[in-house]
Order: C-alpha cells, then sequence, then structure tokens
C-alpha cells in the first residue's frame, strides 16, 4: 500500500510504479480524495475520518475498491453498508490487542497497526 500524503504526487507516484514494474498488487491511498481522482488504474484506498453522510458515495465515485476508516468511527451499519456496496473494509490505527476481537467480528477485511504483532494472521 502506497498512502500519498502530498497533494499534486498522485499521478507522478503511479507513474513511477508503473515505471518500475512492480511485480504485485499496489493500493495506493490517501486522505486527500482528489489524488485518488488522478489515479487511471488499479485498487485504491479511500481513507475517511469519521462518517460520511452518504457512506459509500465518494468511494464509488472515486472507483474505489478498499475504504479505510478510523476505529474512533467504525460501527456495524457503515462497515455492512461499505461491503454491500463491494468494497473492502479496513480499520486503522488499531494499537489496542483488545480491538482486535470486536473488529474482527464485524468482518473487516484489514487492520492497520503499528503493532502488527496484536493482528492474527488470516
Amino acid at each position: 500500500m502506497l498512502e500519498i500524503i502530498t497533494p499534486g504526487t498522485s499521478l507522478a507516484l503511479f507513474r513511477a510504479v508503473e515505471r518500475h514494474r512492480f511485480q504485485g498488487p499496489v493500493i495506493f491511498a490517501s486522505f486527500h480524495h482528489r489524488e485518488l481522482l488522478a489515479i487511471p488504474d488499479g485498487p485504491k484506498l479511500v481513507l475517511f475520518e469519521g462518517v460520511p453522510v452518504k457512506p459509500t458515495a465518494f468511494a464509488l465515485e472515486a472507483q474505489a475498491s478498499h475504504v479505510g476508516i478510523s476505529v474512533e468511527s467504525i460501527t456495524f451499519d457503515y462497515v455492512r453498508a461499505l461491503r454491500d456496496a463491494g468494497l473492502q473494509v479496513f480499520v486503522y490505527t488499531v494499537d489496542d490487542p483488545r480491538d482486535v476481537g470486536w473488529l474482527r467480528s464485524m468482518e473487516v477485511d484489514g487492520i492497520i497497526s503499528n503493532r502488527p504483532e496484536i493482528v492474527p494472521k488470516g
């Protein structure tokens, strides 16, 4: 996963990945949603803080395949709406081991953590 942090850099980053013929999937992620719109092809992870009024609208408009939700903002209904729209759901930043169990019960697709040892594989 490559996170686009600096506005105006997404297309150059996309072209660099293409130029180097990286072997494997690359997911482009950003809180800067306009940057994701500039990526012409491939998996995109739209990062959100909070819950948008229309939980799936921008992710679908940006042709995202993944959505990243803050652990502080996640709800069962939000996850269900995203998954029903065909989007994969990742939760960030999960550093408390007590959160891992209930997040897995929500059937999220991935957990992003600064402490990978607390997240079971598989």
